[in-house]
């Protein structure tokens, strides 16, 4: 009856409360928090969306000789695309370390602002909900994992391809 209480044995804690993980990090990993997918592209199309507005009818239409009234007005878009397509490039040397991951990146990316923009130019702004819908949908989707290029690359295209109609917008209005 007068059970001892030192002796009564202790709570066991459930085994999800104590397990640890161990993760190996070199000095050459060059991983990146994911939100960078998300943010970096808004900037990069904006810049794209102005330079193309500044410099696409006096400088660079002129000079290619694409003066129809077609080049013109769809030409800044297009224009625009391929100066993201660069800056894209040129990004791509710090997010990656190896150049296999850079070029997988930029060819999946420029492929995916390539179909975006004929997209916009085909349907007009009737397709571009579908973008930003589809944006949403990648970030909500994919915004989790550590991707591989290929799929970075049509992540951040897709942003960008949205920024760069709501840039060519503000750059229109503002410029």
């Amino acid at each position: 009856m007068g059970g001892d209480i030192s002796e009564a044995e202790p709570e066991e804690t459930p085994s999800y409360e104590t397990e640890t993980a161990e993760m190996e990090i070199s000095k050459d990993s060059n991983f990146q928090p994911i939100s960078w997918q998300v943010w970096q592209p808004v900037p990069l199309a904006l810049v794209s969306a102005f330079i193309s507005k500044l410099f696409w009818v006096e400088q660079v239409a002129p000079m290619l000789k694409l003066t129809s009234q077609w080049w013109l007005e769809n030409g800044i878009i297009i224009f625009s695309g391929a100066i993201l397509i660069s800056l894209f490039g040129f990004c791509s040397l710090h997010w990656y370390a190896r150049w296999s991951e850079r070029l997988e990146m930029i060819i999946f990316g420029a492929l995916t602002i390539v179909f975006s923009l004929a997209l916009v130019l085909g349907g007009g702004l009737l397709c571009w909900p579908f973008l930003i819908a589809s944006w949403v949908l990648i970030s909500v989707v994919w915004g989790r994992y550590r991707l591989s290029p290929r799929r970075t690359g049509i992540w951040l295209s897709n942003g960008g391809s949205v920024v760069l109609v709501i840039g060519g917008i503000l750059a229109h209005i503002i410029l």
